[in-house]
């Protein structure tokens, strides 16, 4: 699993926009096939994705395995931003 600099910093301001502390972070979970997003903290055995110096992602190393050909990204539509999963080119 890849995640582009715009998800990057998206997930960081997401982060921000709900004050969460410095050790918070966005974990991705599968549910009922498909991934939603919780606030959670980083565990030993997570796969870590940093906006610069701050963690903003993790995802566990069986999530991350699935997703291996996947870039995490986001979208721009008339409802706002959304992050999609992409497969890698």
């Amino acid at each position: 699993m890849n995640i582009t600099p715009a998800a990057s910093a998206h997930l960081d301001g997401l982060l921000r926009r709900i004050h969460a502390p410095h050790s918070a972070v966005i974990r991705l979970v599968p549910q009922s096939g498909s991934l939603s997003l919780h606030t959670d903290i980083a565990r030993p055995d997570d796969v870590v994705f940093n906006n610069g110096a701050r963690a903003v992602l993790v995802v566990d190393r069986q999530v991350e395995a699935i997703y291996a050909d996947r870039t995490l990204d986001v979208r721009t539509t008339d409802e706002g931003i959304s992050l999609i999963l992409a497969e890698r080119s």
